[in-house]
């Protein structure tokens, strides 16, 4: 099934008039079924922070192994030491 093809054989306009038509399914439904349409917002409000906290979670972990991996390495400075950076600026020639 060749999804681009399909995409193409309807011009955009009658995307749009299909998203419209779908949109307004939703809202008569949610106004026809108001307990069950509360329901659903609920479930998917609690996945969404649900995601949302395991995100963020795995983003604080990933900004502290990154930020001790900062501080216990050594800058290059400091490994190869002041003298042998000044041969490496010299064989390198004039910067201009």
């Amino acid at each position: 099934m060749d999804i681009i093809a399909k995409i193409r054989e309807k011009s955009r306009e009658q995307w749009i008039d299909l998203v419209r038509e779908y949109v307004d399914d939703v809202r008569i439904w949610v106004e026809d079924n108001g307990v069950k349409a509360s329901a659903v917002a609920l479930v998917v409000g609690m996945v969404f922070i649900l995601f949302l906290k395991l995100f963020i979670t795995v983003l604080a972990i990933a900004g502290l192994a990154a930020l001790f991996i900062w501080s216990v390495s050594i800058p290059e400075a400091q490994s190869r030491g002041a003298s042998s950076r000044a041969e490496d600026d010299s064989k390198k020639g004039p910067t201009h």
